[in-house]
């Protein structure tokens, strides 16, 4: 289950159970399609608490389906991915190595306070 929450000019996708890839897409839809959709504010997936059920061989697969949404959605902003534990070299490699996403993405390895602090910095 992913619950979405907007507050400090940063919206937080949390899971917390078993959390796959359809789950993922659900909760972006849902933010994209939100009355208060505001492309420009930066994106924190917080998978921290959450049992990942996403075989490797599907990530480059969702990625490619996904790909062009957020381009034309978000191109050029800030999304942090925040996973538990070493959850998140496989799926780092498989999101980020195949294609052409044309936002700012960085993957955390169980650290919230430093995927926080770059979504508010400037650094790109």
């Amino acid at each position: 289950m992913i619950s979405t929450a907007i507050a400090d000019q940063l919206v937080t996708h949390t899971a917390t159970d078993e959390t796959g890839l359809d789950e993922i897409t659900e909760a972006m839809e849902g933010w994209y399609n939100h009355p208060n959709f505001d492309p420009e504010l930066p994106v924190l997936w917080d998978l921290r608490g959450s049992e990942l059920s996403i075989p490797e061989q599907d990530v480059t697969e969702w990625s490619e389906r996904n790909r062009t949404m957020v381009n034309d959605l978000r191109a050029g902003r800030k999304t942090a991915w925040v996973f538990g534990e070493y959850r998140a070299t496989q799926f780092a490699v498989d999101l980020l190595g195949a294609f052409d996403w044309q936002h700012r993405v960085r993957i955390f390895n169980d650290d919230i306070d430093a995927a926080r602090a770059w979504l508010n910095s400037t650094i790109r």
